[in-house]
């Protein structure tokens, strides 16, 4: 178990050898459930969730903010152990807005006010731009898209390409690209 604090969320989170940041909390995800405003109700995607820590952040400010607040997280990653962390995370601190899904090509009906990703950077700008074209298809006509990365300019300009207008800002040594439609 590692216990998680951010600047506006702190709970428990389950980690599991072969899932992203095993025993610790990742930086870069802290930096982005950090830079992140969250809107009680409103309907978030965690892509690529790994554990979970960004989902349940946001999910844990959505619930401090207005425990009655009717939004949703739902977080995907590929990783069937990852899921499995994150099913174990939503019930260890009693999220009932939560969902966890394993998927490598995610696909649904719904559509997010806010969608965020911590890509791998292993797999350079291939897994980000990922990310940015899923944003495209299932934010709704006013949501947000915010990636945490090394190479934010890149992802920047390929978020700028489909059409998103991008803010990069520089936290804990991270670039966070938020993206607005």
């Amino acid at each position: 178990n590692v216990a998680v604090s951010t600047m506006n969320a702190e709970f428990t989170m389950q980690t599991r050898p072969g899932v992203f940041s095993h025993g610790r909390a990742d930086t870069g995800g802290v930096a982005l459930s950090e830079a992140i405003d969250v809107i009680p109700g409103e309907n978030i995607l965690d892509l690529g969730c790994g554990a979970g820590l960004i989902g349940l952040a946001l999910a844990k400010r959505q619930n401090d903010a207005k425990p009655d607040h009717g939004g949703s997280v739902v977080l995907v990653d590929s990783n069937i152990r990852s899921i499995e962390c994150c099913k174990k995370n939503i019930e260890i601190n009693g999220f009932e807005n939560c969902e966890a899904i394993a998927s490598d090509l995610y696909e649904t009906e719904k559509t997010f006010d806010l969608i965020v990703g911590n890509p791998p950077y292993f797999a350079g700008q291939r897994i980000g731009e990922y990310f940015i074209e899923t944003a495209m298809k299932y934010l709704n006509k006013t949501g947000r898209l915010a990636i945490v990365s090394k190479h934010g300019e890149q992802l920047a300009e390929v978020a700028k390409d489909f059409g998103f207008k991008t803010t990069t800002i520089k936290r804990k040594g991270y670039d966070i690209s938020l993206c607005k439609r």
